[in-house]
C-alpha cells in the first residue's frame, strides 16, 4: 500500500504521557450509488460508514470485503479499492481508561457486486437494529447531528463532510 494522506487528527489530550497506548487500525467502505453512500443505519436514527477492525494480520481488501459483507451483505469487487486517505484518533480508551486509544482509519472507494447476501451482524449491532441503507452524503450529516458526541459518529461525519467539500 502507498502511504495514505492524513486528512484529520482527533486528538483528545484527554490522557497521560506514558500511559500504555492500545493502537488499531481499522477500514471504512466509501460505496457510491446513484449518488447515495452504503451506510449502517441503527434504529435511533444514527449512521455509520461500513468497516472496522482489521483482525490479526488482515490486508486492506481481506479486513473491508469481511466488514462489508458481515455489516451490509455487500460483496466487495476484488481490486476495486482505492485509498482515500485516513484519520487518526487518539484518545484515552472508554474500555480501559488506563490506556490511549490510538486508532488509524483507512477510507476506501470501492465496488460492490450486484448480487448481495444476509449481513452477519454482531449481537450489539442487531440490538441496536442496524440495517444497510443507502443515503446523500447530506442526509448523512442531518442524520449524525444528533450522536455527534460519540467519536465514531463525529469521525465518520468529518470524513462525509471532507468528501462533500472536496477536501480529500
Amino acid at each position: 500500500m502507498t502511504e495514505s494522506k492524513i486528512l484529520l487528527v482527533l486528538d483528545k489530550k484527554d490522557y497521560e504521557d506514558g500511559m500504555p497506548v492500545f493502537e488499531r487500525k481499522c477500514v471504512r467502505a466509501i460505496i457510491e450509488k446513484n449518488g447515495k453512500i452504503a451506510v449502517q443505519r441503527g434504529r435511533a436514527g444514527d449512521c455509520k460508514i461500513l468497516g472496522g477492525g482489521m483482525d490479526g494480520e488482515e490486508d486492506f481488501e481481506t479486513a473491508l470485503s469481511r466488514e462489508v459483507l458481515e455489516e451490509g451483505g455487500l460483496i466487495l469487487c476484488p481490486g476495486s479499492m482505492q485509498l482515500l486517505g485516513e484519520i487518526e484518533e487518539k484518545r484515552r480508551d472508554l474500555f480501559e481508561t488506563d490506556k490511549i486509544y490510538h486508532c488509524h482509519t483507512y477510507f476506501f472507494a470501492c465496488a460492490v457486486k450486484e448480487r448481495t447476501t444476509e449481513p452477519h451482524m454482531t449481537e450489539s449491532e442487531k440490538a441496536k437494529g442496524y440495517h444497510l441503507e443507502w443515503m446523500t452524503p447530506e442526509e448523512i450529516v442531518k442524520a449524525n447531528e444528533p450522536f455527534s458526541k460519540e467519536p465514531w459518529i463525529y469521525r465518520d461525519t468529518a470524513f462525509i463532510k471532507m468528501l462533500m467539500e472536496g477536501n480529500l
